[in-house]
């Protein structure tokens, strides 16, 4: 990936997010890559079909798949995945959409990814498997919390919790709610790719914690994004509560 090519998202409100997602549209995209395919080339074809795998695969695989087809030079990799507390009804919505808006968004591109509400999508002529990718921008609340210290602390507490817990879980997700200030309850989910291991998991979310404050300092709800993993916070409660709980396994014992 180029650096110099990579368009980072604007910096939004929370607020255009439901309206983004219940019209089809993405969260955010990057189009990447140094060079485009052309039209009707080998290159084009075996993304199409690449797209088409993801978009029947992905909801019925507990909303990921991986794959690639073609040799090089015209070999494609890609990934899609759903967030991991949304129905296969949901996913298999969102896959679709995805897989078609990103030609259209991201025309020419040999790289590409999409973020939406409930999921994401990527391709790239690079094999990007098992690599932890960089923060590519956020979105935030406008209004501000009313206890600053309070919410610092219990935000960084959730999200410390929620990146150790996710890694181990089978879907690599979680989620999970905070007070502060004594009444004011806040949500919050992460989730990596599963095409991570657990430490690189921990890895990308920690990167993106660590752009909470010049993101969404002191604001009642933020998203953070990257091709690897996201996460996401607000006052509301965006998610389907989870059933079960995935913990980081133990230590081993000493004899």
């Amino acid at each position: 990936m180029n650096p110099s090519l990579v368009t980072l998202l604007l910096f939004l409100s929370l607020k255009f997010l439901a309206r983004a997602a219940m019209a089809a549209i993405p969260t955010g995209n990057v189009c990447l890559g140094t060079t485009n395919y052309t039209s009707n080339s080998q290159y084009e074809q075996n993304l199409n079909q690449l797209l088409q795998s993801l978009q029947a695969n992905v909801p019925v695989s507990g909303g990921f798949n991986s794959t690639t087809l073609g040799t090089s030079p015209d070999q494609v990799f890609g990934l899609g995945l759903c967030r991991g507390d949304v129905k296969t009804t949901e996913c298999t919505k969102c896959i679709s959409n995805s897989t078609s808006e990103i030609l259209r968004l991201c025309p020419g591109s040999k790289e590409a990814i999409a973020w939406y509400d409930t999921c994401i999508v990527r391709y790239s002529d690079s094999n990007f498997f098992g690599t932890v990718d960089g923060y590519r921008g956020g979105l935030l609340n406008t209004q501000n919390v009313s206890d600053v210290t309070s919410f610092r602390e219990a935000l960084g507490t959730l999200m410390r919790d929620l990146s150790s817990t996710a890694p181990y879980n089978p879907l690599m997700y979680a989620s999970g709610q905070a007070v502060y200030a004594d009444f004011f309850t806040f949500y919050g989910l992460v989730q990596c790719t599963r095409d991570l291991d657990a430490p690189q998991c921990e890895v990308c979310l920690e990167n993106l914690i660590q752009k909470i404050p010049s993101c969404c300092s002191d604001k009642l709800g933020g998203q953070i994004i990257s091709g690897s993993c996201f996460l996401r916070f607000e006052d509301s409660r965006f998610f389907t509560p989870s059933t079960t709980t995935a913990q980081p396994p133990s230590p081993p014992s000493s004899s």
